[in-house]
């Protein structure tokens, strides 16, 4: 937001008070060469009794131009004229980071409508260079009630259109709507909308359904390209994002969550189910090339978030994460969230890393997101909310930030114990050089941030080094690989 390089974070509580009770806050931590700054950089609140400000956020966009990333907060219970219709706060970016005065305020005057609900900054949607936003109203009413709508407005230079462009709506009587985040699913250089209806019925009683439209110079299409709703009672597919290319084709691929999805036990939904759908030069692939479910001992709501890592393991393949916020394990909806790798054959079904909250009623994992570098390492974070999470106030509320350790073994279960690898990596002035020793053949590569293999060679028993560079600044990951298993690290170049 303030152009230094390094990612921040945005982090919102909609039941936060600065002014009045329940106005709602939102926050920002800059990012630095040590990661977020410890100290708040930005707040801000509605200055309203009840608006819940923050209910829903998002950033990652330049709405402008200018070359910073700008912010939409929305407030859905915002009055201002008219009871509980919501609105949407602007801020934009600058060398000083977010100013105090939203840039506009976006209304739709309909009571109860809950404009602000869901907010996202889907990309430049109809390639006239300005990011757009995407606004859901959950509640909205126009023809059927509650069918919910979303409504896209462009960028321009002076920040955002106050009338939108577009318009979608459920057309289904109590379905509601919600808008995500999916990027150019397509690769056809225009950004793509995502619409999700958790309660619309398509055969099944509160299934939900999402639905894509394919953006254009002439902004997204009127009628979906794509739709997929999970054939299964009580689903709530609400939760859409992009999560970067996991197989490594060229294009973006999508997950969706279904928190209801599957069998319950002893309660009247399932665990929850997540979906993942390949990108392609025609859009999404008609069904999904993932699926997966975890068993949270019922109701534990695996799905509601879901997101992208980014390549967390410098594999080359994006990587996608999970959260169940109701998840219990020793402690009552403590929260569990997953991260799965990607692969030139889509997702895997084994994590590579899970955590646990530890903490009853903490809601770990009722958001999450990722592909963020607030350290400018070239490391991809990701970022955890827990609704409940509770460290001296009663429901305070957290948000957690994790790396992965390229550095730690990844070791083969098949085989063990391992043969040791050893390795090394010195860092000179022209570059760096790896000494890796094993006690049987290896393979021995160097791989860029990207994912890209920059030099592989193979080598018998023994000793055995590679010269790099020069090479460019950066990180690096360094694989050594026998067959009892694989060992990875990561250094930088300054």
């Amino acid at each position: 937001m303030n152009g230094d390089g390094f990612d921040d974070i945005l982090v919102g509580a909609h039941y936060g008070e600065k002014v009045v009770i329940n106005e709602g806050l939102a926050y920002v931590y800059h990012g630095s060469v040590t990661g977020p700054d410890t100290t708040l950089d930005w707040i801000h609140g509605s200055g309203q009794y009840g608006a819940e400000f923050g209910w829903a956020v998002a950033g990652n966009g330049d709405l402008n131009g200018d070359g910073f990333d700008d912010v939409v907060i929305g407030a859905p219970f915002y009055d201002a004229g008219q009871t509980d219709e919501g609105a949407v706060f602007v801020f934009l970016g600058s060398p000083l980071g977010l100013g105090q005065v939203p840039s506009m305020r976006l209304e739709k005057h309909q009571a109860n409508a809950r404009f602000g609900s869901s907010v996202a900054i889907p990309g430049d949607v109809n390639g006239d260079g300005f990011d757009d936003v995407l606004v859901g109203a959950a509640y909205y009413d126009d023809g059927q009630v509650n069918e919910g709508a979303a409504f896209l407005y462009h960028g321009n230079s002076n920040g955002l259109d106050s009338v939108p462009s577009w318009t979608f709506q459920s057309d289904q009587g109590n379905a509601y709507a919600y808008v995500h985040r999916i990027d150019d699913v397509n690769a056809d250089g225009f950004a793509d909308v995502m619409i999700t209806s958790p309660l619309y019925d398509s055969g099944e009683v509160d299934e939900g359904k999402a639905f894509l439209f394919l953006g254009s110079a002439s902004g997204p299409a009127l009628t979906p390209q794509w739709t997929f709703d999970p054939d299964d009672n009580y689903s709530y597919l609400n939760a859409a994002a992009s999560v970067g290319d996991v197989n490594a084709d060229g294009y973006t691929d999508v997950i969706i969550g279904a928190w209801g999805f599957g069998p319950g036990i002893g309660t009247s939904v399932g665990d929850g189910g997540v979906f993942v759908f390949a990108g392609g030069p025609a859009g999404l692939s008609s069904s999904p090339t993932w699926t997966k479910q975890e068993n949270g001992f019922g109701g534990s709501e695996y799905g509601f978030a879901a997101g992208p890592a980014g390549d967390v393991n410098g594999d080359g393949f994006a990587d996608v994460i999970v959260g169940a916020h109701k998840w219990w394990n020793g402690q009552y909806q403590e929260g569990k969230c997953f991260v799965y790798p990607g692969s030139v054959n889509g997702v895997g079904s084994v994590p590579l890393w899970e955590q646990e909250m530890d903490q009853s009623y903490a809601n770990y994992g009722r958001a999450a997101t990722g592909d963020l570098d607030t350290n400018g390492d070239g490391i991809p974070e990701w970022l955890i909310g827990a609704y409940g999470y509770e460290n001296g106030h009663s429901n305070e509320g957290g948000a957690f930030l994790y790396e992965y350790a390229l550095e730690t073994a990844i070791i083969d279960p098949a085989t063990s114990p391992m043969e040791r690898i050893g390795l090394d990596v010195i860092i000179g002035p022209r570059g760096a050089e790896l000494v890796a020793t094993g006690p049987e053949p290896f393979r021995l590569e160097l791989i860029d941030i990207q994912g890209r293999v920059l030099q592989l060679q193979d080598f018998g028993s023994g000793t055995s080094r590679i010269h790099c560079g020069p090479v460019a600044t950066g990180c690096y990951v360094v694989r050594v690989s026998n067959s009892s298993g694989t060992l990875v690290e990561r250094f930088l170049i300054e």
